[in-house]
């Protein structure tokens, strides 16, 4: 007898139908092969276990009902779940763009604090080198300043 032949007819030996001068065929072969011996011992285990679970008394009840409020709840969890996941991966996407932009912001801030106090120097500069005139000419107008204007403006 072959392996395969013999692997082919575990289950009937196992169900006690195979002939007996095949089965002895078998079990001269499994004496004589590790592998077809390991093989057969599996194929026992296998349906051990499967006439166990026959044996085992059905539930009387209709389980239906349970597993699929059961399953309602899981998806409602794993949709939940997955809302804050994506909201959570979202942020942690933004949260570079976000510094970038503050970054951005508070240079740009920094700039335009720093040329204001250049140009307000520069002016305050320029107000104490010039001369008497040009201060007086800073300050407010009076009528005669607006008249010589006006006619400077008319030539």
């Amino acid at each position: 007898m072959t392996c395969r032949t013999c692997r082919t007819s575990f289950a009937d030996y196992l169900g006690g139908v195979l002939p007996p001068r095949r089965a002895a065929k078998l079990e001269a072969h499994v004496a004589r092969c590790a592998a077809c011996a390991a093989g057969l011992e599996e194929e026992r285990r296998l349906t051990e276990a499967l006439r166990s679970l026959v044996d085992q008394p059905l539930p009387g009840r209709d389980l239906w009902p349970a597993i699929a409020a059961r399953l309602a709840r899981e998806r409602r969890v794993e949709s939940a779940r997955s809302v804050w996941d994506a909201l959570f991966s979202l942020g942690l996407r933004l949260v570079p763009a976000c510094a970038a932009v503050l970054l951005l912001s508070l240079g740009l801030s920094l700039y335009q604090a720093g040329r204001l106090q250049r140009s307000t120097l520069s002016l305050r500069r320029d107000l104490q080198a010039a001369p008497a005139t040009i201060v007086a000419s800073l300050q407010e107008p009076t009528a005669n300043d607006l008249v010589s204007w006006l006619t400077v403006e008319k030539d």
